[in-house]
């Protein structure tokens, strides 16, 4: 089955290594968290912060947040979906995390992260599970997927704001629809849906 997509700024997942052509090109071994993987996954504006997930010595991810000055630090889960996360986005200026923290049943629920505040729950549309893929400039809009009613465990495209909570952004007429990628100032959201015909 087909559906329609957009997608933002798909060469992102090369600026780590190749910030430009012009400078001399270098790799940099971030580490683990006593597992075997990892893996980055988004950047800051600047290049300083780092985020994505990495195995610990049980097995587990775990999200992680990286700066040259601190390593790699676990961001640890929320409290009931506490078995494994991962990280997918990083605001500008690197304060703000967003991403997934799963349950031991497998059931995942979006989260934001910032230093002062810790790893924040942001709920669903009133289904069983949410995950967060991308974050606005200042860390105040986060954008990805959530769980309606519906049967089956469709998942719309969410919009979470710290004033507005999560909000529904719809379809195209089908199921399913699901956001990826939001602008700086948060006032446009990119992503994919199902039209009335499953394409």
């Amino acid at each position: 089955m087909r559906f329609h997509k957009v997608w933002a700024a798909l060469c992102c997942s090369l600026v780590v290594l190749f910030a430009t052509s012009a400078l001399p090109q270098s790799l940099t071994w971030l580490g683990t968290l006593g597992g075997a993987q990892s893996a980055a996954t988004d950047v800051s504006a600047d290049g300083q912060v780092v985020v994505g997930w990495a195995k610990l010595v049980s097995g587990y991810l775990r999200a992680f947040r990286w700066t040259a000055a601190d390593g790699m630090q676990d961001l640890g889960t929320l409290p009931v979906y506490n078995s494994a996360s991962g990280a997918h986005a990083v605001c500008a200026d690197g304060t703000t995390i967003v991403g997934w923290s799963e349950h031991p049943s497998g059931v995942r629920h979006a989260f934001r992260w910032r230093r002062e505040e810790g790893m924040r729950d942001l709920g669903t549309l009133g289904g069983s599970w949410s995950e967060a893929y991308g974050v606005s400039a200042d860390g105040n809009v986060v954008v990805g997927d959530a769980a309606t009613p519906a049967t089956g465990g469709v998942g719309h495209a969410f919009r979470w704001t710290p004033g507005g909570g999560i909000q529904d952004m719809g379809t195209l007429g089908g199921e399913w629809s699901g956001a990826r990628q939001v602008c700086a100032d948060g006032s446009i959201v990119v992503g994919w849906a199902y039209t009335p015909d499953g394409e």
